[in-house]
């Protein structure tokens, strides 16, 4: 376990969002959508966007947070800060985070440290526990390997 940082109280969720039609999301994660304030996603503005346009969430007082594809010390501590008073969600656009969208890194990180990570149920089990994995399915030497 790395020290650098004081332990959090607070759960990381991994929400998968669409597949597809950017309507084709669960109940569960709209809920969540509506109810947390804190995401780390791959593309803030289009999923602001689609939180306002398609869902009808208020974002005022919401922060979007763009997840850098390679592993970042500055970006895990501005997530080890937010984290440090409250939840945050990791959500991306292809229905399972941290399997092809970035993110696997964060969660890898904050595993190290004992954070809580929850992933809510995506298209299949199995799209969950690879968003628990904190495997990098994104690196150039994965890219190809699998049939989808």
């Amino acid at each position: 376990m790395t020290t650098d940082t004081t332990a959090s109280e607070h759960t990381l969720f991994l929400v998968p969002w669409h597949i597809g039609n950017r309507l084709d999301i669960t109940v569960h994660a709209a809920r969540v959508a509506r109810s947390m304030r804190v995401f780390l996603t791959e593309e803030p503005e289009l999923t602001r966007r689609q939180f306002e346009n398609d869902l009808g969430i208020d974002c005022a007082g919401k922060e979007f947070h763009l997840i850098p594809e390679k592993e970042d010390p500055k970006f895990l501590k501005l997530v080890l800060a937010k984290m440090s008073k409250e939840d945050a969600v990791l959500i991306c656009s292809g229905g399972i985070p941290c399997f092809i969208d970035p993110g696997a890194w964060v969660v890898k990180r904050l595993r190290e440290r004992d954070i809580p990570i929850r992933a809510l149920a995506g298209a299949s089990i199995l799209s969950t526990m690879l968003s628990l994995s904190a495997m990098d399915w994104t690196g150039t030497h994965n890219r190809g390997t699998f049939i989808i």
